[in-house]
């Protein structure tokens, strides 16, 4: 029975001037097989591959056309495997073309693992950049047999085929090469704001706050504090503002709390109701009990579903990972909006980096949680440890971070919880937030909140004690 594998070893064309290209790409189409097959598999296939290749990378039209059907049912938000793409096809027309729905199984039955599917996409890429330059290659070497002396459109149009092989070859980089003076949008953009207050992209809840954390998409903000301030608390009440008030949906990695312990703290600090009495260390009153039940459970279910916690020790990797194929999922709704790793101390290390020198792991994770805060244009926020010279400053710096003072290079915005009734009693129940970078606004601040920790929440000075559900 045929494979559908496409040999490698047919005879060399004596009268090719490019014999060694030809053997290549015969040799790819295994690789795009591959490629393919991994992308109708697995979701992080069809999430990651995408950022390499584009459908003119293929060789064979029925590769490009598979690669098209793919791509439009991710676009739509369905899922991508066999059937459905076959399906896609012959919406389009091209299924005949394509080898027909037995040629998609053989590309499923080609993938080794579909845990491989970048290497075999770099190779294709590889591939598909040799094969542009060799036709540019022929577009030169016709501009300069044609008849002629005019050198300004012979330097032009060399000038323009260097250029397509650039981009090829360093993908989306090469846009940032242009000269700012010729990007109009840029301009006109910048005169449209122009003393203008900057908008920030993200938000809390607490009006005061927002004041002064200005952050744009694509942003990474270090939070951070000593044992007992409240950062998780925080990062959390972020999550729930997110998730219930902007409707955007979150992803949240909790390495210290379980799933359960997420939402006790979620029903405490909406419903107003102390957490005590929720984990059951206080009796918990039959008033609370129908405002849980009949007022917060039925409201929960609205906005929590764009609530995803996740518990567990992880990884940057794992973050990134979870996070794209949330993304991914929810497109159609506006993808992922927020991304909180609670806390940076205790996560998984990447590799490749000595356990001897924790502080270049921790510099690379938060780069890690920086370049997929760029990729999905969402906030990512990393709630971090004082080192032990920040517990004991007075006002804490960003170099105070635990584990490495290069944590806040990556950083957009840095905030810093002090409690500050811990040595004057009469500012008990106060938080300072300490603001010493803000990329996008006024460094140097400091914000005072109010801690309500029995409930689970944080509000600015004066507000009511429960917000709506």
């Amino acid at each position: 029975m045929s494979t559908g594998i496409v040999a490698s070893d047919d005879q060399d064309d004596p009268n090719s001037p490019h014999p060694q290209l030809d053997r290549a790409n015969r040799d790819v189409i295994a690789a795009e097989q591959s490629v393919l097959g991994a992308m109708l598999l697995s979701q992080d296939a069809r999430i990651e591959v995408p950022r390499l290749l584009a459908r003119n990378d293929f060789y064979l039209p029925k590769h490009q056309n598979i690669w098209d059907a793919i791509e439009a049912l991710g676009e739509r938000g369905e899922p991508a495997d066999a059937i459905t793409t076959s399906a896609e096809l012959e919406r389009r027309g091209v299924l005949p073309q394509c080898g027909g729905a037995p040629y998609l199984h053989t590309l499923i039955e080609t993938v080794p693992t579909a845990m491989n599917a970048m290497f075999y996409a770099e190779e294709v890429k590889w591939i598909s950049l040799r094969r542009l330059i060799a036709s540019e290659g022929h577009r030169i070497i016709r501009v300069a047999d044609a008849p002629g002396d005019d050198r300004e459109v012979f330097v032009e149009r060399v000038s323009e085929s260097f250029e397509r092989c650039l981009r090829a070859a360093d993908g989306p980089a090469a846009d940032e090469l242009q000269p700012v003076g010729a990007d109009d949008e840029l301009l006109a953009e910048f005169v449209e704001n122009l003393g203008k207050r900057p908008e920030s992209a993200f938000t809390t809840g607490i009006v005061d706050l927002d004041r002064a954390m200005i952050a744009k998409e694509g942003a990474l903000i270090l939070l951070a504090a000593d044992t007992g301030v409240g950062k998780s608390l925080l990062g959390a009440q972020f999550a729930r503002h997110y998730a219930r008030d902007r409707g955007e949906r979150v992803l949240f990695h909790s390495l210290e709390m379980s799933r359960s312990e997420m939402v006790e703290r979620d029903m405490s600090a909406v419903s107003g109701v102390p957490l005590a009495e929720i984990t059951g260390v206080h009796d918990l009153s039959p008033t609370d009990y129908d405002l849980i039940t009949e007022e917060f459970v039925p409201a929960y279910r609205e906005w929590g579903h764009r609530l995803h916690y996740v518990e567990g020790r992880v990884g940057v990797a794992e973050v990134a990972r979870n996070g794209m194929r949330l993304d991914h999922q929810y497109r159609k709704d506006g993808g992922v909006g927020l991304i909180v790793f609670d806390y940076l101390q205790i996560g998984k290390r990447p590799g490749g980096v000595s356990i001897e020198r924790d502080d270049l792991a921790l510099a690379a994770m938060t780069s890690g949680l920086k370049d997929l805060a760029m990729h999905l244009q969402c906030v990512v926020v990393a709630i971090s440890q004082f080192s032990k010279e920040g517990q004991k400053a007075e006002t804490p710096q960003a170099y105070h971070l635990k584990g490495s003072s290069a944590l806040a290079q990556d950083a957009d915005v840095v905030a810093l919880m002090v409690d500050a009734g811990k040595d004057d009693d009469a500012r008990a129940g106060e938080v300072d937030v300490y603001l010493p970078k803000v990329r996008k606004g006024v460094s140097g601040r400091t914000v005072t909140i109010s801690e309500q920790r029995h409930k689970a929440h944080f509000r600015a000075l004066g507000d009511n004690d429960r917000a709506a559900m």
